[in-house]
């Protein structure tokens, strides 16, 4: 039914297509740039921004000095007992505040405090 209303153009619907085609090649290199020059921008702002969060996460548990989330202060053998049972905890290190000297030049005054390897190597260490 198609060939009886329009004939047969197969061959200059082709012609046309192609003819089309080669002309917009300019337009085609600038969508096709655009379409990728929008996906490297989109992933970057989001990679940059990833870092950033992570960079500012690593910075607060600098300023504290470490890793640790909570901390008791003069704790009971049985409190400890507890703390070390909990299954959802992953690392307990004990540390204590010794003393602090005004003997250091520069410096106002400077805490001592004494840690167990725990504490050091995964709380302080890391950070």
């Amino acid at each position: 039914m198609n060939d009886i209303l329009f004939g047969n153009n197969k061959a200059i619907i082709k012609k046309i297509t192609s003819r089309e085609l080669s002309a917009d090649k300019k337009r085609n290199f600038f969508i096709v740039s655009a379409i990728l020059l929008t996906a490297f921008m989109l992933t970057s702002v989001f990679s940059i921004g990833m870092s950033y969060y992570d960079t500012i996460a690593m910075r607060e548990k600098r300023m504290q000095g470490s890793l640790s989330q909570m901390a008791f202060a003069h704790p009971r053998d049985d409190q400890l007992g507890k703390i070390y049972a909990l299954d959802y905890i992953d690392v307990v290190g004990i540390g204590a505040s010794v003393a602090a000297t005004n003997d250091i030049p520069g410096v106002p005054e400077c805490p001592i405090s004494y840690v167990d390897q725990t504490q050091w190597e995964k709380m302080f260490c890391p950070t």
